[in-house]
């Protein structure tokens, strides 16, 4: 960091901002900032600038596609905070932007270029996109790309599994129907939580199973519930 940025908050928010004073301050020419000077625009110009300059890794985009968050008026601004003090970020939250840690943060970049959480903050968290091996599908994708993107046509094939935010009408629009199991698999560390898709795809496809996908119900602490969807081989009548 090119400057110790040691200056009180108080400081900030109750002194008067010169075009010298912010050179002063960050130790940079802000030139996208103009009078009167906006305390968050100052920050913002400072980050842009460092960024320009190699020296932190800064990411900004207009909405969350995340679930549960409401979209800031100038947008999230993804980086590392650490290097920041607390006077800085409330800088910028007051001029209207939201502040996310760009370690448990990323932006679908190649969609709609929302802001999704990468890291839980519960136990029963689940991601809002999963990664593909030409990027990220997110919730805003179509859910019949996420669909085709997990199923499997071999028990031998990579176990993958389509996220809770994927519809049962989604699943049938694709094609699937249920395995036939009363109830939801469990896996977990409780007796009886024991159920293993590897076993349950070995049985699908040995009883007629074109493609399968397995669907989360559940996350928790200590297990998860999933159900196994099918699609059956296309029976022809003779002739």
């Amino acid at each position: 960091m090119s400057k110790d940025l040691t200056v009180g908050r108080e400081k900030f928010f109750r002194d008067p901002i010169g075009t010298r004073a912010v050179e002063d301050l960050f130790g940079v020419h802000v030139v996208d900032v103009r009078p009167p000077f906006d305390r968050g625009a100052i920050c913002m110009a400072y980050l842009q600038q460092l960024r320009e300059d190699g020296k932190i890794d800064l990411d900004w985009t207009e909405e969350y596609g995340e679930p549960g968050y409401a979209n800031p008026e100038l947008g999230i601004i993804l980086s590392n905070w650490n290097y920041f003090p607390r006077w800085f970020g409330d800088a910028l939250e007051r001029a209207g932007y939201e502040l996310e840690w760009s370690d448990e943060w990323t932006i679908d970049w190649d969609g709609q270029q929302k802001a999704y959480r990468t890291s839980p903050d519960s136990h029963s968290w689940e991601p809002s996109f999963i990664y593909t091996d030409d990027g990220i599908l997110t919730r805003d994708d179509d859910h019949a790309d996420v669909i085709d993107y997990c199923a499997i046509e071999s028990a031998k094939d990579p176990i993958r599994c389509v996220p809770s935010w994927v519809t049962d009408e989604d699943m049938f629009g694709a094609g699937y129907e249920p395995d036939g199991s009363e109830y939801p698999y469990e896996s977990g560390w409780h007796p009886g939580q024991d159920d293993d898709p590897k076993k349950i795809a070995e049985r699908a496809f040995k009883f007629g199973a074109k493609k399968m996908v397995f669907r989360k119900v559940e996350n928790s602490q200590f297990y998860a519930r999933f159900e196994a969807w099918v699609q059956k081989e296309e029976e022809h009548e003779e002739a």
